[in-house]
């Protein structure tokens, strides 16, 4: 495996990413191709799956290759890195980390609202779950509303601690590599099943079913991971 062009403290998948971008400046991708089938590349690379594709968009930000969704990563010509390109971010985690801590953390969360949240609190939360599906075409209002769903059930929880973990995880959102994948999954069909995510952990929370509420938490964020990391890969 290559990492000539990884830097000292940097992620695995930019490592990943500059051993890429090293490889196609040799051209051992020529411009215009294809890269292998994700499988074939994750083995050659010795890497995840999950990794390599964190490292795939990241090259994509670093105007190297364009992620062709359903069809697969191709490389784009050396002009297009003329073109100013996002840097790495130096030290930040990679998406998946940030989603893996918020489903352990968010899912705690919903489950101690669920057991110890006011009724006002949980009403509030449920107020904000239908707000969300009356904005479903209006974008800025219903991210506002997603970050407030959220951060309510933080703040329901009891915990003084859990909304400022919350507000902190969800402030990586503005990150490069969030915005330029997470902002190409953001059409209506999604921000439904969004809505629907959120009213069964507002269901949950209401009927005081802390298990239920964990479990439902936790299965809106795998959404969201599988969603981020849905490349469209035929292989």
């Amino acid at each position: 495996m290559n990492l000539t062009f990884a830097q000292s403290g940097e992620r695995r998948y930019q490592q990943i990413a500059r051993s890429l971008a090293g490889r196609i400046e040799r051209g051992d991708f020529r411009e215009g191709e294809r890269l292998p089938a994700e499988r074939d590349l994750s083995r050659e690379m010795d890497v995840s799956r999950t990794t390599l594709r964190e490292a795939l968009i990241a090259l994509e930000l670093m105007n190297y290759v364009e992620i062709r969704t359903g069809s697969g990563i191709y490389v784009l010509p050396a002009s297009a890195r003329d073109t100013p390109a996002t840097p790495l971010p130096e030290n930040e985690p990679g998406p998946l980390e940030v989603l893996e801590l918020r489903r352990v953390i968010e899912g705690t969360l919903a489950a101690a609202a669920a057991e110890r949240g006011s009724d006002a609190a949980l009403a509030e939360i449920t107020a904000t779950a239908t707000a969300m599906r009356a904005a479903i075409d209006d974008l800025p209002e219903f991210d506002r509303l997603d970050r407030v769903f959220h951060l309510q059930i933080a703040r329901a929880s009891g915990n003084s601690l859990g909304p400022g973990l919350v507000d902190w995880l969800w402030a990586f959102r503005g990150g490069a590599m969030w915005r330029k994948r997470y902002g190409q999954t953001r059409h209506r069909d999604n921000r439904l099943i969004t809505v629907e995510d959120h009213a069964r952990i507002a269901r949950a929370m209401l009927r005081r079913l802390p298990d239920k509420a964990d479990t439902a938490m936790k299965a809106h964020v795998d959404v969201l991971i599988e969603r981020f990391l849905d490349l469209g890969f035929t292989d």
